[in-house]
């Protein structure tokens, strides 16, 4: 045995003779969490790295409950599963410590907050879930998937379905009502922006020239205009704005629009992320007078750009709004032309959810060799996978939602776990060893039964039945 000392001034017991430094790095780190504060920590003989949190691990906790360390399946998704931040998607395997876009299933609303944890776990397969109206998903065997139902009983039907237990229901009947929603709404405050300066900002976006000047606070921005429906459509804008500019009309019958814009103004509309759910329908609304096309015979609209994260934030001003937009790329023929850069089309579809029916299963290797996921305050956040939005659960703190509990009491906390949580309940055929537990507070409240079964569950990973429900997690 050895000791171990944290940041609280208090020691955890390692009574293993040898362990590896990974699962030393897990002790240190949770014994200086604030979990660690006050908390008796005791780890045994047979411990070992686990996923998050070493298993072998004992503590005894008095005010405090911490989810995503119990049980022992860690549910993930792939390194190139993207997740949204402030500044635009990246990679769940680039994670570096932002805020990211979380949800809310009981209020069906989105907002940004940094997760409670971050996890990165070995894996060597995952579940791929594809298809072509929209569905793109890689997930681990025990990964929880936020289910809705369709047809006659609209709503979320599953909230920990695990992505083995679709995958095979789906071998089975692929008939089947279920599906994955792919739009949301968003919670947040507005930007500083006026609504007819946002209308502005779009203009610039799709067809404003801006030359910047370091010793001056504005920049000079252009338009070049042949369509008479733009120039009356830029002035009204402007006009709208009050913004003042000056105009002439060329040689070849085009015309011109000059004006002055704030240093900032740029061409991006990536600081629309951090807009309102309002501003951003403002947002889809102009698109669709500058790069977008109306089919109205059709009921199809589609927004056109060579810029890839103008599309990203266009596609996520739909999923907000209700609207679930796919994006389609466009790679120009070389041979032909060496002047055309690719192109990315959001388009809209008529419905925000995508059926399982629809969709292909198949389990794929990890290209990597580990899955990553978080631990959010509500249980899910949003995910995007080739440019398919879509809703998806966490690693640890949905189980208290699942019970529709929103503070989870010590005293049915037990009763969650053994319900909601995947956990061991391997035991060996008898006792294979003389510990005495009879000094352990708990051991007097077993019944006689539960007590050999404790005691012949001794050596499994999971398998135990002993708990101090008031005080141990």
């Amino acid at each position: 045995m050895f000791e171990l000392g944290n940041v609280h001034n208090q020691t955890v017991y390692i009574f293993a003779e040898t362990i590896e430094n990974e699962a030393i790095s897990q002790i240190s780190n949770m014994a200086n969490s604030p979990l660690g504060k006050d908390a008796h920590i005791a780890i045994m003989p047979d411990a070992h790295a686990g996923a998050g949190c070493t298993i072998g691990t004992t503590m005894k906790i008095h005010d405090k409950v911490c989810p995503n360390l119990v049980g022992v399946d860690v549910g993930c998704l792939d390194k190139d599963t993207e997740i949204l931040t402030t500044s635009g998607w990246i990679k769940i395997s680039e994670y570096c410590d932002e805020s990211i876009l979380i949800y809310d299933k009981n209020s069906d609303t989105a907002y940004f907050e940094k997760p409670l944890a971050y996890i990165k776990a070995p894996c060597d397969h995952f579940n791929y879930f594809v298809s072509k109206k929209g569905l793109n998903q890689m997930l681990s065997d025990e990964h929880k998937m936020l289910i809705w139902r369709g047809y006659r009983g609209r709503g979320y039907r599953q909230v920990i379905a695990q992505a083995s237990d679709v995958f095979q229901a789906h071998n089975q009947n692929t008939k089947s009502d279920r599906a994955i929603k792919t739009t949301f709404q968003l919670q947040q405050t507005e930007l500083p922006i006026s609504d007819e300066m946002i209308r502005v900002l779009v203009m610039v976006s799709a067809d404003g020239c801006i030359q910047h000047n370091k010793k001056k606070p504005m920049s000079r921005c252009a338009f070049h205009f042949k369509k008479s429906r733009k120039i009356q459509r830029a002035k009204t804008l402007l006009e709208n704005a009050h913004i003042s500019y000056r105009c002439y009309t060329g040689k070849d019958g085009s015309y011109y629009i000059y004006t002055s814009m704030p240093r900032e103004v740029t061409k991006s509309l990536k600081q629309f992320y951090r807009a309102s759910q309002r501003q951003l329908e403002i947002l889809i609304d102009e698109i669709y007078h500058w790069d977008g096309t109306i089919d109205t015979q059709r009921n199809h609209k589609m927004f056109c750009s060579t810029d890839k994260t103008n599309a990203d934030v266009i596609q996520f001003a739909h999923a907000v709004n209700g609207i679930r937009a796919g994006i389609s790329v466009s790679e120009p023929d070389r041979t032909r032309c060496l002047n055309f850069n690719t192109s990315y089309q959001v388009y809209e579809t008529q419905n925000e959810y995508v059926g399982f029916p629809d969709c292909q299963f198949q389990q794929v290797p990890s290209q990597d060799g580990y899955k990553y996921c978080f631990t959010t305050s509500t249980g899910f956040f949003i995910i995007r996978r080739k440019n398919c939005i879509s809703i998806t659960g966490n690693c640890g703190v949905s189980l208290s939602r699942i019970a529709g509990l929103e503070d989870v009491p010590f005293d049915v906390l037990d009763s969650v776990i053994r319900n909601y949580v995947p956990h061991g309940t391997s035991v060996h055929e008898k006792c294979n060893h003389s510990f005495d537990f009879s000094s352990l507070r708990c051991w007097s409240m077993l019944r006689d039964e539960t007590k050999d079964r404790a005691l012949r569950s001794v050596g499994t990973l999971g398998g135990g039945e002993v708990y101090d429900c008031h005080h141990t997690v």
